[in-house]
């Protein structure tokens, strides 16, 4: 039921839905994930972009890497209040497209038995303005890859999903807002080389 209840509050939010999804591209294309480097602060800043939105939404979502003085979750990345009681944790991950696998967990040994059974996955993909809700518990072990390196999805769980359990996409519905940015500033934004802007800031 609480899955059930985020997906529709998204769907409610189609305007602040679109305000994510410009922020999203902004990332997209000033830190693009194609090069190696960008990879993890891309992943970061649209993790942040979407905590910042179900807390905007919802009674409030917390960023669960700020709990820790040092480290980080492995699983999860916020925990969403849907009231002052009720809550779920949530794993976010961003793509650009469909294609390829989708890491959920970093395993390091398979020794290690990872417990998925409560995993929440809000996978995000750029180019499809798509974003898919995806209960571990329910998905087929054919669909999961489980590595010394890490358990993964297989991009073809996305197709399944959209061929058969449509109720767990949520798609955008392009606004005017929207539809301005794209065609007027999303060309013209540049890429940005985020390492050097950062040791510019910061060097002596």
């Amino acid at each position: 039921m609480s899955l059930e209840i985020v997906i529709a509050k998204i769907n409610e939010n189609q305007d602040k839905l679109n305000d994510l999804f410009i922020k999203c591209h902004k990332i997209y294309k000033q830190i693009s994930p194609s090069k190696n480097e960008n990879k993890f602060p891309f992943g970061i800043l649209i993790q942040m972009a979407i905590i910042e939105f179900l807390n905007d939404i919802f009674h409030k979502c917390i960023d669960l890497d700020e709990l820790h003085t040092y480290g980080s979750e492995f699983k999860n990345d916020c925990c969403l209040y849907l009231d002052d009681i009720n809550k779920i944790d949530l794993s976010i991950k961003a793509k650009s497209n469909e294609k390829n696998d989708t890491i959920i967990i970093n395993n390091h040994s398979r020794e290690i038995k990872r417990d998925l059974t409560d995993l929440v996955s809000i996978i995000l993909i750029i180019q499809t303005n798509k974003i898919y809700i995806i209960p571990h518990k329910e998905i087929d072990e054919k669909f999961i890859i489980n590595k010394n390196a890490n358990i993964s999805y297989r991009s073809s769980l996305l197709t399944h999903i959209n061929k058969n359990k449509k109720d767990l996409v949520i798609e955008l519905i392009k606004n005017v807002k929207f539809n301005n940015f794209m065609e007027n500033d999303y060309i013209s934004l540049k890429s940005i080389n985020i390492y050097k802007e950062l040791y510019q800031k910061y060097s002596l």
